[in-house]
């Protein structure tokens, strides 16, 4: 991605290998998501984009690393 203005949750894998951040134009609207990086030649390997009425409170990996999760909170009922 390009640069953004605001950079959110970042976590690593349990293997150090992948990097995922929140990052985008600001922490509501459309133009965010979370950027999987491979580590530690830095390339982008997805973006994964999030729904613009909804605040990522957090992510973590599956132990093995092959998935992550994200926790979503709802911003406007309506």
């Amino acid at each position: 991605p390009g640069p953004a203005d605001v950079i959110g949750v970042l976590r690593f894998s349990g293997d150090g290998r992948t990097l995922a951040v929140e990052a985008g134009d600001s922490h509501l609207g459309p133009g965010r998501g979370i950027h999987l990086f491979d580590l530690p030649d830095g390339r982008l390997r997805l973006t994964i984009p999030l729904p613009a009425d909804r605040l990522l409170n957090d992510l973590a990996f599956t132990p093995d690393g092959s998935q992550v999760l994200g926790v979503l909170r709802v911003t406007a009922v309506g």
